[in-house]
């Protein structure tokens, strides 16, 4: 029985996307799905590291697949027993929608040896054909299977090892939810004005090579947990406004400080010019006034460090 994967869903606006990421631990791995060698392209041939998800031949559907595979020249023996990340990544581009899955190795070998860490990417445009048979097809499935292969002196994307993890219901539905939605912002875009290759040129100006485009979240990623979804746009504006207010009742505290302090100077110089017991009257009143003024100003001392205490735990949360 495969291991219930732990995930977790983040966006950033800046960079027009949205992921929902499958953590895959070490202790994951299985034996290769690929017996033999993996001939697909040409594109996957000629390069060290590159990624492509497709079906292969089997004789059930659990054996077809999809799968995603990711070529690993080179490092694969520095990458196995580290622990993966698959980032399903929705690109809302001006030109068009662009599905990336991303397979990102944690090898700190490899970024000593390379410059970069270990990452493949495989782009799917949702008009094509190719791209709804299998995409459809990767998120009904139960587990998520990642193949690595790598070129051997006699065998050219030689299955090496794999690692599976149980897609858990919640991730599952967050995953078809965020394909729907990317077909939606697609296809609401003119045919005319959708450009693959536009798409492609913004995604590589938004994400430079010496950035890992597989987002951290701030929270901790569970198995079945209900869309930690990271929206440090929304608690950054939560953080704002707890600032103000800090602020404004900072200053009505200092305000009541001030009002206090005076109508007790002000009752004890009343006290003095009056009659005695004009004086003692009126001075008691305003001295109890201002007593009053600076409890008010203590209450809204407190709430003001209540509300100085929260900005700060939003800030660093956003």
């Amino acid at each position: 029985m495969t291991e219930m994967a732990e995930w977790y869903m983040v966006e950033n606006d800046a960079k027009h996307v949205r992921q929902v990421v499958l953590c895959l631990p070490p202790n994951a791995r299985v034996p290769s799905r690929v017996k033999g060698s993996l001939i697909h392209s040409a594109a996957l041939m000629k390069q060290q590291w590159a990624g492509v998800t497709l079906f292969i031949d089997g004789e059930t559907p659990e054996q077809r697949g999809p799968f995603v595979f990711s070529k690993a020249n080179n490092v694969v023996s520095l990458i196995e027993g580290c622990p993966a990340k698959v980032a399903f990544s929705f690109y809302h581009f001006r030109t068009g929608g662009v599905l990336q899955i991303f397979v990102y190795v944690d090898s700190p070998e490899v970024k000593a040896q390379t410059g970069y860490p270990f990452i493949t990417e495989n782009a799917h445009w949702p008009e094509s054909e190719d791209t709804k048979e299998i995409v459809q097809a990767l998120l009904e499935r139960k587990d998520l299977d990642v193949c690595f292969v790598a070129d051997t002196p006699d065998t050219p994307c030689k299955g090496q090892f794999g690692l599976c993890v149980t897609i858990p219901d919640d991730c599952r539905a967050a995953l078809k939810r965020e394909w729907e939605a990317l077909n939606e912002h697609h296809f609401g875009i003119p045919q005319g004005q959708r450009d693959r290759q536009a798409a492609m040129r913004q995604f590589e100006r938004e994400n430079p090579m010496e950035e890992n485009p597989v987002l951290e979240s701030k929270k901790p990623a569970f198995p079945g947990a209900s869309e930690p979804v990271v929206k440090s746009n929304v608690l950054a504006t939560v953080s704002l406004i707890l600032g103000i207010v800090a602020i404004l009742t900072s200053c009505i505290g200092v305000l009541g400080v001030i009002l206090g302090v005076a109508a007790f100077i002000a009752g004890t110089i009343a006290g003095r010019q009056m009659k005695p017991s004009d004086g003692t009257q009126k001075g008691a009143k305003m001295a109890s006034a201002g007593r009053i003024l600076g409890g008010v100003s203590v209450a809204l001392g407190i709430m003001s460090s209540l509300a100085y205490l929260a900005f700060i735990v939003f800030s660093q949360r956003s």
